[in-house]
């Protein structure tokens, strides 16, 4: 599989676009936003999100970002209060 940058990613048709997302990408999160699941996807360095619309049952939108600060909706979602309660009982 070739590695291809984000740009390249972002200017791909939906269809190649989600050949690599299958093929190749790594889920990371799922989070439900309006009617629609928006799944985390990690891929050659850098991030896709994938828009499903659960109404429509059908792929909305796919976008590639290298920005991390794109990740807060995501870090909300990750509950650590178990993990801390881990190292407690030590």
């Amino acid at each position: 599989m070739s590695m291809i940058t984000c740009k390249e990613f972002n200017s791909l048709s939906h269809d190649e676009q989600t050949w690599y997302i299958w093929n190749g990408a790594i889920h990371l999160h799922v989070r439900e936003v309006y009617g629609y699941r928006v799944n985390l996807f990690s891929f050659n360095g850098y991030y896709i999100e994938l828009w499903y619309s659960i109404q429509e049952n059908s792929i909305k939108r796919i976008k590639a970002f290298e920005n991390s600060a794109l990740l807060a909706p995501y870090l909300e979602d990750i509950k650590i209060d178990s993990l801390m309660n881990l190292g407690m009982g030590r």
